[in-house]
């Protein structure tokens, strides 16, 4: 069956994108799940699973960039709640697949190769071109009945040759392999378009948002 958006399917893929980045566990509480990610472009992110007043009481209590609030839900809805100084960031979209057969995968371009590594907590996929730097990568976390499709990445001087189909084929093989049939991610507008053509389901927008490092502070 096809999966439905639910705060258990948030918190299985806030799970699986903490352990993708290597950072704490999410930690509920504000009505959010709050990951501590400290790191350069980004100290923590506030997660919602829908509009709710505690958004604005989050909002307002952040008083320093790199602090993320991000929320399942379209702009229109989120962008009332937040302080002026605020700024929403480009949308992205959290998509589902289900596979009701074993997933293959996708055929590589002459001269690359594809390669998979045990990383903390699940399996990382890489492309290598023909003259061996790295053209593409992606990771896979199993969380339960889920498998979080994280850091997906093409290099822009290898792009238009299939290699994110064959990124995300091949992590689908190996899940379903692991007796998963169930997949999420959280796309970007080009991302959502690849994803689309392979049977992913968006099943909510993605709205995030944070204080510029430029902005005029209250």
């Amino acid at each position: 069956m096809p999966t439905r958006f639910s705060l258990s399917l948030l918190q299985k893929w806030a799970r699986g994108w903490a352990i993708s980045r290597e950072v704490p566990a999410p930690v509920a509480g504000q009505g959010a799940l709050r990951i501590d990610v400290n790191m350069p472009d980004q100290v923590a992110r506030y997660l919602f699973p829908e509009v709710c007043p505690e958004i604005a009481v989050v909002a307002n209590a952040i008083t320093r960039p790199l602090v993320f609030i991000k929320v399942c839900a379209a702009v229109e809805a989120v962008r009332p709640l937040l302080p002026a100084h605020w700024k929403i960031l480009e949308p992205g979209f959290m998509m589902t697949c289900h596979w009701h057969r074993a997933p293959v995968a996708a055929p590589l371009p002459a001269g690359y190769t594809l390669s998979f590594t045990i990383v903390p907590g699940g399996l990382l996929a890489v492309i290598k071109s023909p003259e061996g730097d790295t053209a593409g990568n992606g990771r896979l976390i199993p969380v339960s009945d889920q498998l979080i499709f994280d850091r997906i990445m093409v290099d822009d001087n290898h792009r238009r040759k299939g290699l994110g189909t064959c990124i995300m084929t091949a992590l689908a093989e190996k899940g379903y392999q692991m007796g998963i049939s169930n997949g999420v991610l959280v796309a970007t507008p080009m991302g959502r378009s690849l994803y689309e053509s392979m049977g992913w389901k968006v099943i909510r927008p993605y709205t995030s948002a944070v204080i510029p490092m430029d902005a005029n502070l209250p």
